[in-house]
């Protein structure tokens, strides 16, 4: 249970920290406000999906990054 509210906690960080900006990044391609909201939602209901993954992925990389 910790674990989840851990991580839940970090996905709310990440989505915090890169919202906007994934946001104007989107519209800069779209110039739809809402099309623009739809894929950022999208993105980040993904990266949630995927997210005990990604946890997984970060730890080896850290781990790696340590050893050298």
């Amino acid at each position: 249970m910790i674990e989840l509210v851990e991580h839940r906690d970090a996905f709310e960080c990440l989505f915090r920290e890169n919202y906007t900006r994934l946001f104007y990044h989107a519209f800069s391609f779209l110039n739809d406000e809402e099309e623009a909201k739809d894929v950022v939602n999208d993105v980040f209901e993904r990266v949630w999906m995927n997210f005990e993954k990604l946890i997984v992925c970060w730890k080896a990389r850290a781990t790696s990054n340590m050893l050298k």
